[in-house]
């Protein structure tokens, strides 16, 4: 358990033979009536708030998409590599012991999840494979919303100027469900 220290604000907490110091903040103010949260990753690059260069791909995404992409062809072991690297680059000793048909997506979301969090779209990955995003968190959006990839709001919409500068005809993408087509 960690020691809380009232004159510095304080909280130092031993983990596995190392000590780490962080500050407890229990004051969330609120949005509307709903807790308001925010990540400061990235933040106070230049002590300025956001003036930081956003990295495009990282080498732990690379990965991710690589062990993602074999189990999709079916090669396992080569899959579990790629997975473990990131895995136990964070968590020494913590890698999956096996990875196949039945559990290969599963723990490759779960670990992008974690690798990836608040760094990329997640919608992009749970389209991408076809299932539902989830959004059962509070705030004032439908707190129970189930969006399936097939939704028309999942495609994208083609710029106006693209689609003027296309030499035939190239039409919008739909607005309502009833033109979606995927397959």
């Amino acid at each position: 358990m960690g020691r809380w220290s009232e004159a510095m604000g304080l909280l130092t907490t031993n983990y596995g033979g190392q000590t780490y110091t962080g500050v407890l903040d229990y004051f969330i103010s609120l949005n509307r009536v709903y807790p308001q949260f925010y990540i400061t990753k990235c933040s106070r690059e230049g002590e300025d708030s956001h003036l930081h260069s956003p990295v495009i791909s990282r080498l732990g995404e690379i990965y991710m998409n690589r062990a993602e992409a074999y189990a999709k062809l079916g090669q396992y072991e080569n899959a579990l590599k790629d997975l473990n690297t990131i895995r136990e680059r964070s968590i020494e000793g913590a890698g999956y012991p096996s990875l196949d048909a039945t559990n290969a997506s599963e723990l490759i979301d779960k670990e992008r999840q974690l690798e990836l969090a608040y760094q990329a779209e997640r919608s992009y990955d749970v389209f991408r494979n076809g299932k539902s995003l989830t959004r059962h968190f509070p705030g004032p959006h439908n707190q129970a919303e189930e969006v399936p990839a097939t939704d028309y709001r999942v495609t994208y919409y083609i710029p106006q100027d693209a689609i003027n500068a296309y030499p035939g005809t190239l039409t919008q993408n739909p607005t309502n469900d009833s033109g979606v087509i995927l397959n």
